[in-house]
């Protein structure tokens, strides 16, 4: 079955609109920003 144009798999995220609009930029990287959501959520299944 071949899956919707918008199926989340498939999403590129932008944020250059945020860079220009707000100036803002992410402050971890992407594996950084993943190891803090698994320790939160390990924790809060203890």
């Amino acid at each position: 079955m071949k899956s919707p144009q918008n199926d989340p798999r498939r999403r590129k995220p932008d944020i250059r609109c945020a860079r220009e609009l707000l100036g803002w930029s992410p402050a971890v990287t992407l594996n950084e920003g993943l190891e803090k959501m698994i320790a939160f959520y390990q924790r809060q299944q203890n």
